[in-house]
């Protein structure tokens, strides 16, 4: 009988252990999506825009998308960037429907 509770007691801290382990590692992901959600890399904004990342590198350059240089990478703000793409879409021209 006294097994049985060792055993249980066993069972119940691993359980607690692994429950501590997973709420560390859920958090973590969390604070690094915070983190990641503010901030973009080059290739990043490439890969989300489905551009090139040369031509992203340009756009840079020449100020034609926002962003700016942390040390001496380029680094992109999502809100900044998406803001950017619903301007893109107003300026689009669209041709008229003629009768």
């Amino acid at each position: 009988m006294i097994y049985i509770v060792y055993y249980y007691v066993y069972i119940y801290k691993f359980f607690i252990l692994l429950s501590d382990l997973e709420f560390k590692r859920i958090m973590c992901s969390v604070e690094k999506e915070k983190t990641s959600e503010k901030l973009m890399t080059l290739s990043e904004v490439a890969g989300y825009l489905q551009i090139k990342e040369r031509t992203i590198y340009q756009w840079a350059q020449k100020g034609t998308i926002p962003s700016f240089k942390l040390g001496n990478v380029w680094r992109f703000e999502r809100k900044d960037i998406e803001s950017w793409i619903e301007s893109r879409k107003k300026d689009t021209l669209r041709p008229k429907k003629g009768k």
